[in-house]
C-alpha cells in the first residue's frame, strides 16, 4: 500500500463524515428553524435528540470504502469531488442505514458495531428503525435536491440505480436470503449470490455512479467496473469471513485444529485470487486506476494476506 492512498484514505475519511454531518444538519433545518416559534420546547428537545441519534448511527467510523470508491473512480474522469459528494454521500447514507438494521434484534442482534453499542442497544429498537428509515430516505433527498450540480437524466438514473440496489434487487434481498436460508446448507455459488446481493451491488453503484457523472461512457468501461464491483464485494466479505475465522481461532484455542487451519489458509487463497481477478478487471484502465488497485492491496495488507 503506498503513501499515496494512505493520505487519499484519511481525505476521504475526514471529508465523508463532514458531508454526512451536513446533510444531517440540513434535513433538519425546516424542522427547528420554520416551526421553533410554534413547537413547544420540549418537542424541540426531542427533535434534537433524534438529530443525535443521527450522527451517532453514521459519525461512528468505518472505512467509508463506497464514497472513495464513487470518487476513485470520479478521478479518473477528473469529475470535481463537489460533484462525486452527492452519489458518495447517498451510498453512504444507504450503507448506514443497511447497518443499523441488519444489526436489530428481528435481524443479526448485534449489540456492538466498530467498538459501540449498536444503534438499537444505545436508544432502544423503536428508535433505531426510525433512524435507520430516515437515513434511507435522505439519500435520495440528497440525490434530488435542486442544488446538486447533476443534469436532471443523472438524478433519474442515478435515483433509479440506488432504489434498485438498496431494495429487492439488491441489499434487502441479500439480507432476506441471509436470514431465511440455513449458511451451512449452503454452494460456493448460493454463498456468493447472497454476497453480491448485501455488500457486492453497492459496491456496484459507487463505481457505476462515478461514471454516470461522466455522461458519455462506453460498454467497456461499464463492464469493466462492474467487473472490479463484483470481485472487490467477494473480496470483502471472504476477508469478513476469514475474521470470524481468526474470532475463533483466539477465543476457542482448543478447536485451533488440523481442519481449522486449512479453513483459514483455503479462505486466504479464496481471497487472493478473488484480488487477482479484481485487478485484472482494471486492465482497461491502465494506471489511470491506481486508486481502486491500491484499494484492493489495502484490504489485503490488513489481512496479512500476499497475492
Amino acid at each position: 500500500m503506498s503513501f499515496s492512498f494512505k493520505t487519499y484514505h484519511n481525505h476521504i475519511l475526514s471529508h465523508s463524515e463532514k458531508c454526512l454531518q451536513k446533510e444531517i444538519f440540513y434535513s433538519f433545518l425546516g424542522t427547528t428553524q420554520e416551526e421553533e416559534n410554534r413547537a413547544s420546547q420540549n418537542i424541540q428537545t426531542h427533535i434534537q435528540d433524534f438529530q443525535d441519534i443521527l450522527y451517532y448511527s453514521t459519525l461512528n467510523g468505518g472505512k467509508r470504502l463506497r464514497f472513495l470508491l464513487v470518487c476513485a473512480v470520479a478521478d479518473i474522469y477528473n469529475i470535481s469531488l463537489d460533484i462525486a459528494e452527492k452519489p458518495a454521500t447517498a451510498v453512504e447514507l444507504i450503507h448506514c442505514y443497511s447497518l443499523i438494521h441488519d444489526d436489530l434484534p428481528a435481524m443479526d442482534n448485534d449489540t456492538m458495531r466498530r467498538g459501540k453499542l449498536t444503534t438499537h442497544k444505545k436508544f432502544g429498537e423503536a428508535n433505531a428503525i426510525l433512524a435507520g428509515s430516515t437515513l434511507l430516505t435522505l439519500a435520495f433527498e440528497v440525490l434530488n435536491r435542486d442544488d446538486n450540480g447533476l443534469t436532471d437524466w443523472q438524478t433519474r438514473r442515478l435515483s433509479t440505480l440506488l432504489a434498485r440496489t438498496s431494495g429487492n434487487r439488491g441489499i434487502v434481498m441479500g439480507q432476506y436470503l441471509d436470514i431465511n436460508t440455513h449458511k451451512n446448507t449452503l454452494d460456493s455459488l448460493q454463498t456468493h449470490k447472497i454476497n453480491a446481493l448485501k455488500t457486492g451491488e453497492l459496491f456496484r453503484f459507487s463505481v457505476i455512479s462515478a461514471l454516470l457523472l461522466n455522461k458519455n461512457y462506453s460498454s467497456q468501461e461499464e463492464r469493466s467496473l462492474t467487473e472490479y464491483a463484483h470481485y472487490l464485494g467477494q473480496l470483502f466479505q471472504t476477508l469478513d469471513d476469514l475474521d470470524d475465522l481468526d474470532d475463533i481461532d483466539k477465543n476457542y484455542p482448543s478447536l485451533n485444529e488440523e481442519n481449522h487451519i486449512d479453513e483459514i489458509l483455503k479462505t486466504k487463497k479464496i481471497c487472493a485470487n478473488l484480488a487477482i481477478n479484481a485487478h485484472k478487471s482494471l486492465e482497461y484502465y491502465g494506471k489511470k486506476a491506481n486508486m481502486l488497485h491500491n484499494l484492493i492491496d489495502f484490504l489485503l495488507e490488513k489481512n496479512k494476506i500476499v497475492t
